[in-house]
């Protein structure tokens, strides 16, 4: 049944007043608005002077004011609106500019960043197709293929990798490692198992071991004839410096 509340000149007093009371009730008591119409007096609304609070026009236009406000500062407005939560279950943003993003879990099919700054960047798992990152660090990078144009680290660790070229000015530690091809203009080997070796220059300091013998010494050898004219000369390696001792 309609709730529209019409009142007759032939309506008897009392049903009259039945009647206004009702229309009375469907608009409800401006006492309970909310204390920021008891508080406000927009300019705009009529009753210049009195609260928002005192008719419903002036409280539908602080509604209305309100809304238009809420509009400019999300569509060109420069004000800064903050908010202690926003949930949707889908939004589209072409700008997004926080202090602090916090997230559960996220989707994003495409995105450009232009510069991307944070405390931390953590996360259980991602994917990307390409990216370019100036500058990445962190305790632990975990990935199943990548391709790097320059890494600098303090350390590396890794159980299996392929890398086409490395260079650097520090140290270069591997406790295990096969490595296929290996070029260098100096390097410092401690312990090395090698199937073929190709030097210009191979300068050893202090031992060479082959085939568990231990060569410490380097010994003069030449034969003369009666003249003393060098028919064969060469050097010997021997395990000590004593030449009786081979």
């Amino acid at each position: 049944m309609a709730r529209k509340i019409k009142v007759n000149t032939s309506d008897a007093i009392g049903s009259m007043v039945s009647k206004v009371n009702q229309m009375s009730n469907y608009l409800g008591d401006l006492d309970d608005l909310d204390s920021s119409f008891k508080i406000s007096q927009y300019v705009d609304s009529p009753d210049v002077g009195h609260y928002d609070d005192s008719s419903f026009v002036k409280a539908i236009n602080h509604l209305n004011y309100e809304l238009d406000s809420m509009n400019s500062y999300l569509t060109s407005g420069t004000a800064t609106i903050r908010v202690g939560g926003i949930i949707g279950d889908s939004a589209t943003f072409t700008r997004l500019t926080v202090g602090e993003l916090i997230v559960d879990s996220a989707t994003i099919d495409s995105a450009t960043v232009g510069l991307l700054r944070g405390a931390s960047l953590r996360y259980d798992s991602a994917t990307f197709d390409s990216a370019r990152i100036t500058n990445l660090s962190g305790i632990n990078i975990n990935y199943d293929s990548a391709d790097f144009s320059i890494i600098k680290s303090t350390a590396i660790f890794g159980d299996s990798a392929r890398i086409t070229n490395i260079s650097g000015t520090g140290d270069f530690n591997f406790a295990n490692g096969h490595i296929a091809n290996l070029h260098a203009d100096s390097a410092g080997i401690v312990n090395a198992s090698i199937d073929n070796f190709d030097a210009n220059i191979a300068n050893i300091s202090n031992i060479l071991s082959m085939d568990g013998v231990d060569m410490t010494d380097v010994h003069q050898f030449t034969i003369r004839d009666s003249t003393g004219v060098i028919l064969l000369g060469g050097y010997l390696m021997s395990t000590d410096s004593a030449l009786s001792i081979p």
